[in-house]
């Protein structure tokens, strides 16, 4: 193929042809159903055409107790993201010494995920990255590891 947009070789035609392609199909089957979407707005359900408003949330709190809960939750979390940025610092540091014995740091966070599967969860990644490799021509490097 020629024409159309091209990335990694393959050819999207259906991005140029004029049709927009799948997504864009998607939203005009939706636009024609009969019942219109629905969307929430400042806590109603309101119609596009902005009929039927109702409310849908509860109105706030707004007594001294709930403000003393509030800001005792604030506080909390407050704590909690100054824990975070400590705990991120301390990964940060790891992953340097990481970075500094040759390794890559995308790498290394890929695999600590990868480490927190089980084996069926390792074998279908697996089995879905071989597949992925092979139809966009990025297989393995074999003789990576040969001496």
């Amino acid at each position: 193929m020629t024409d159309g947009f091209k990335s990694g070789g393959r050819a999207f035609p259906e991005a140029f042809d004029g049709t927009g392609g799948p997504r864009r199909k998607r939203q005009e089957a939706a636009s024609e159903s009969e019942t219109p979407p629905v969307r929430v707005v400042a806590g109603t359900d309101v119609t596009p055409a902005g009929e039927e408003e109702r409310p849908n949330a509860r109105k706030p709190d707004d007594s001294p107790k709930a403000a003393r809960r509030i800001n005792e939750i604030f506080d909390e979390l407050d704590k909690i993201n100054a824990k975070r940025r400590e705990l991120n610092a301390e990964a940060g540091a790891k992953m340097n010494e990481l970075a500094a014995l040759g390794l890559r740091k995308d790498t290394a966070r890929y695999l600590l995920k990868m480490r927190g599967w089980n084996e069926d969860e390792r074998a279908e990644f697996d089995l879905s990255e071989s597949v992925i490799r092979r139809a966009i021509g990025l297989p393995r490097q074999a003789d990576m590891f040969d001496q």
